[in-house]
Order: structure tokens, then C-alpha cells, then sequence
């Protein structure tokens, strides 16, 4: 589905290549990033460890990159706002 909606270049297989897309995003050419995701209560309702493992990849992977990392990590890196709703 992030494939998808973030319009991924190329089809991506497992955690490790969804985190190197979505922190990576320069097709999108965008100022900031904002993902809402609705109904979040019924959201992988029937997966809760790959709720709480997408949930924890953004608090602790994707977020903090874009926040500040992207800059220290990768050369001429711009940190830019990411945003997450979870909209119930």
C-alpha cells in the first residue's frame, strides 16, 4: 500500500526496502510529507504486531530521519516535516 500511495519508484520487498524508499521521497519533490491514515482503529486490525511495528518504524526510523538525520546522513540531505495522522 505505501508502495502505492507514495508512489515508490520500484516495487519494494520486505522492511528494509520500505525504509529505504520512504527515506529517500526526492521523486515527490515536496516541501514537507503528510500521511493520514483513516479509520486507524480498524487499521491491520487482524495484523496488531504489523500495526505496532509500522507505528514504531515512523516514531523511530522515519521521523527522526526527516526531523534531523537526512541532513548528517546523506550528502546534501534537506531535513523536512513529516507528519503522521491516525485518524480514528
Amino acid at each position: 500500500v505505501m508502495t502505492e500511495k507514495f508512489k515508490f519508484p520500484y516495487s519494494v520487498k520486505g522492511l528494509d526496502g520500505y525504509l529505504d524508499w520512504i527515506c529517500d521521497l526526492d521523486w515527490i519533490e515536496k516541501d514537507e510529507y503528510v500521511l493520514i491514515i483513516n479509520n486507524f482503529r480498524n487499521f491491520l486490525k487482524n495484523e496488531p504486531i504489523v500495526k505496532k511495528n509500522i507505528i514504531h518504524t515512523f516514531e523511530n526510523t522515519v521521523l527522526p530521519w526527516w526531523g534531523k538525520e537526512v541532513k548528517q546522513y546523506s550528502v546534501g540531505g534537506i531535513p523536512k516535516p513529516f507528519n503522521v495522522y491516525l485518524v480514528y
